[in-house]
């Protein structure tokens, strides 16, 4: 089975964006799930460069490519059902 999470597929280029965007904080920060993290990634901050959000999207979604996926699920967390 091939490996599906690797360290290598995090691109810089995106992440550089991020941060330059301020959307990377860095600080002590506990988690919903009780642990604690260094850095936290504001996701509300992005909401302002919209145009940029599908670019990102792509970037983020191009390690995957090799996979046969049909659709991509995750947790609502904030949302409304």
């Amino acid at each position: 089975m091939k490996e599906i999470i690797n360290r290598d597929w995090v691109d810089y280029e995106v992440v550089r964006f991020l941060k330059n965007v301020g959307a990377v904080l860095d600080g002590h920060f506990v988690l919903k799930s009780g642990l604690h993290s260094g850095q936290y990634v504001n996701k509300d901050v992005l909401y302002k460069h919209s145009g940029l959000l599908g670019t990102i999207g792509m970037q983020m979604a191009v390690p995957f490519s090799d996979f046969d996926i049909d659709v991509v699920v995750g947790p609502a967390v904030g949302g409304i059902l």
